[in-house]
């Protein structure tokens, strides 16, 4: 029995996990438009639609944005030294936490809550 994700030397093209970001992008973000209008309107699964294509489209723009496919950054990543991933982790995740506590207090003075 063979595994079908690895296997792919019959076919000619690559999966779309493999493809390039435009064509991740191209793909994603309608779909997950698609699915945002779903969800809007109530229907079942929309959210579900919306949320995992849209974290796909996130991908490909990442890509798009970075200049390498996020294999190619996986690499270097690897390849840094422990204290810069380090450094590099702790700068990211207090930037993350600092963006949601903005992100709650501007909600909560848009909204009136506070």
């Amino acid at each position: 029995m063979t595994d079908f994700s690895t296997n792919y030397t019959d076919s000619s093209k690559p999966p779309l996990s493999q493809g390039p970001a435009k064509k991740k992008l191209l793909i994603a973000l309608p779909l997950s438009s698609i699915g945002a209008v779903m969800w809007w309107v109530n229907v079942p699964g929309g959210m579900t639609l919306c949320i995992l294509l849209g974290a796909y489209a996130l991908t490909g723009a990442v890509e798009i944005f970075g200049g390498v496919p996020l294999i190619e950054a996986a690499k270097n990543w690897e390849a840094l030294p422990g204290w810069k991933k380090g450094l590099v982790s702790i700068l990211v995740i207090s930037a993350a936490i600092i963006g949601l506590f903005l992100t709650i207090f501007i909600y909560a003075k848009m909204t009136g809550s506070a």
